[in-house]
């Protein structure tokens, strides 16, 4: 199994994680919050809202890899990794062993 759920509370389906316009980030990055247009429906009138655009280009960019790179678990990914290697270590000798038996010979020299 390539993932395995440690947070029993990012596990429900309904699990939602904020990851670009965060308190923190407006605060560091003094973004303004511009109203609402009168068309828009998926918010409360006179709630005012902030565009992931208004982040800058740098700190938008890092945001995904990051958050990522938080929540992967190294010794699974090891693991997969290890489980690669060792079937393509596999397929190898296999194909190796077919191009021996197609071509008349077999691995007893024959």
């Amino acid at each position: 199994m390539v993932m395995q759920c440690i947070d029993e509370s990012k596990c429900s389906s309904n699990y939602f994680e904020r990851l670009a316009v965060t308190e923190q980030r407006i605060a560091d990055h003094a973004l303004f919050a511009a109203p609402v247009k009168v068309s828009d429906n998926r918010s409360p009138s006179g709630i005012s809202t902030i565009q992931a655009e208004a982040l800058p280009p740098d700190v938008a960019a890092t945001v995904v890899p990051s958050a990522i790179e938080a929540d992967r678990d190294t010794d699974i990914l090891a693991r997969v990794l290890r489980r690669e290697e060792d079937q393509r270590h596999e397929l190898l000798r296999r194909l190796h062993h077919l191009g021996d038996f197609t071509s008349g010979r077999d691995e007893s020299g024959g």
